[in-house]
């Protein structure tokens, strides 16, 4: 039974997406009267935050409770500009993100130092390097 070695690779390789489908055809088929929470999935592809007014700094409806309808919802793209009067965020921000790359940049360094030290003997193949290209 599924003797060949394709076969038990294909799944092994696909043993979490099979595993799912399998049960959601049980779930769904077999036992369809045992009531189980699904997930909420909105209608539309849209930003969830709905805002009381133009300027979308509040919520609807926890903000404006005497309001019927949402006035619309919160734009795509993020104004970088709006800091809500704190024009200090965007450098406190800069200078952890560039502590972080530091961080991960000498990690980096380091454990490759470690790694191909001569005394571990270890051959390289051709996709050596794609980790820095990526």
């Amino acid at each position: 039974f599924l003797a060949k070695q394709a076969c038990r690779n294909i799944i092994c390789d696909f043993a979490v997406v099979i595993s799912i489908i399998l049960c959601s055809i049980l779930a769904n088929i077999v036992f369809k009267n045992i009531p189980t929470e699904t997930m909420n999935v909105p209608d539309s592809f849209a930003p969830t935050f709905q805002c009381c007014d133009s300027s979308c700094h509040s919520s609807f409806p926890l903000d404006c409770p005497d309001q019927e309808e949402a006035w619309g919802r919160r734009p795509w793209l993020v104004d970088l500009g709006d800091t809500g009067g704190k024009p200090w965020v965007p450098f406190i921000a800069a200078g952890s993100a560039m502590f972080a790359f530091f961080v991960v940049f000498f990690d980096n360094g380091i454990t490759w130092h470690l790694i191909n030290h001569p005394s571990n003997k270890l051959t390289h193949g051709n996709a050596y390097n794609y980790d820095t290209i990526v």
